[in-house]
């Protein structure tokens, strides 16, 4: 009976001893799995001990099952502060381990948290925000979402790729002045870009959006070249024996002799220049290749049939009373293997009325005349006979 008794001491013992060595030595408080934490972010760990103070602890990142970086070892202070490292991926499986620096078995993981990299986005101005211009002030409103991004942030305005304004900032949100900008060009094709100024590789960009110049300015200098044919307008003939072929576009150069004027007003004694900084072979080329994808033609740069180049030799809208543009390109088709195929001048013609000396008109006016050249383009028989000889 005393035996028995014994061997019932001595599980009783040993079931006890089994329980404390089962109780977590140190429970982590933080981050917990609500936290989302940014690489590069100082952050604070947070534990509970039941170890004896004074003891130190090894903090260690898990992903997982699998080590993903080491905070080191430390004071057993029950909290210590720390930069995630910058090249943790993106995971919600992280977790924090103590581990006591004595009795390597005496550890804890905490809950699951998730790691992002940071980012930036702007909320607006967005795809449907006009800005308006007037001297007695007009503000722009830029609205973003910062995740983690540390820093002053750079605001860069551009029309296009051109840059008009540019601001460093620390605020959570920024207001551009336009009073003072009566010089802008009203434009669609505006666009924020939104950068940290101490990681350049953290940027975002906002769509596209416009600006209204309610005091229009006096000259139309450096306009953008921008695509604005009259709703409607297409090639619509000549297509049927393009679509069986694939298409490339080639080198088109400007040989005019003032390649910055594209369309003038001649309605008063001294004409007044509509100009552009923007390359008008480069626009033809790019916008070719814009309306044959429109038109559903295959388009290829490497494996195609035929390869369109141009000569621009007129490229202008004249206003009197109405808006006129004639424009000019002597076109050239070659074949894969570097073949001249056919090659003729060929012109495309538009008018519309509109207020005077206003940008969007000339803008439609020499868009239809594109449209109208690549019609006579694709229509044209010699054209389509040179490369219907391909497929013979």
């Amino acid at each position: 009976m005393g035996f028995h008794r014994c061997i019932q001491g001595c599980l009783v013992s040993l079931l006890f001893a089994g329980s404390a060595l089962s109780v977590n030595a140190y429970v982590v408080k933080s981050p917990s799995s609500r936290d989302t934490v940014y690489c590069g972010n100082e952050i604070k760990i947070k534990w509970k001990s039941e170890k004896k103070k004074g003891e130190n602890v090894l903090v260690e990142l898990f992903m997982g099952d699998k080590l993903a970086a080491s905070v080191g070892e430390v004071p057993d202070k029950e909290s210590v502060k720390w930069t995630v490292p910058s090249n943790c991926v993106r995971s919600n499986t992280y977790r924090i381990k103590i581990s006591s620096s004595v009795s390597k078995d005496s550890s804890s993981f905490g809950d699951n948290f998730t790691i992002k990299p940071p980012s930036l986005k702007i909320i607006k101005p967005n795809s449907g925000t006009v800005w308006k211009i007037n001297y007695s002030g007009g503000l722009g409103p830029i609205h973003w979402e910062n995740k983690g991004v540390n820093g002053p942030l750079q605001i860069d305005l551009f029309r296009r790729s051109r840059l008009m304004y540019a601001k460093s900032t620390d605020a959570s949100s920024y207001s551009i002045d336009l009073s003072d900008k009566s010089d802008w060009l009203s434009s669609t094709g505006y666009q924020i870009k939104l950068s940290s100024k101490n990681d350049l590789s953290l940027f975002c960009f906002s769509d596209e959006f416009a600006i209204q110049n309610i005091n229009s300015p006096s000259s139309l200098k450096e306009v953008d070249l921008d695509w604005l044919p009259t709703e409607g307008t297409s090639m619509r003939y000549g297509l049927q024996t393009l679509k069986k072929f694939v298409f490339s576009t080639g080198t088109f150069i400007d040989e005019r002799k003032d390649t910055a004027i594209i369309g003038m007003n001649r309605q008063y004694a001294n004409p007044r220049l509509v100009t552009t900084d923007e390359s008008v072979s480069q626009w033809c080329c790019q916008t070719l290749k814009k309306v044959l994808k429109d038109n559903k033609i295959d388009f290829d740069s490497s494996q195609y049939d035929v390869m369109l180049s141009g000569i621009v030799q007129e490229f202008t809208v004249t206003e009197t009373s109405t808006y006129n543009a004639v424009i000019t390109i002597k076109f050239k088709a070659l074949s894969k293997s570097g073949d001249l195929l056919w090659e003729q001048e060929v012109t495309g013609k538009a008018s519309n009325w509109g207020t005077s000396y206003k940008l969007e008109n000339y803008q439609e006016c020499y868009s239809n005349a594109y449209v109208e050249t690549l019609r006579n383009l694709v229509s044209n028989d010699t054209f389509q006979n040179a490369i219907r000889k391909l497929k013979n």
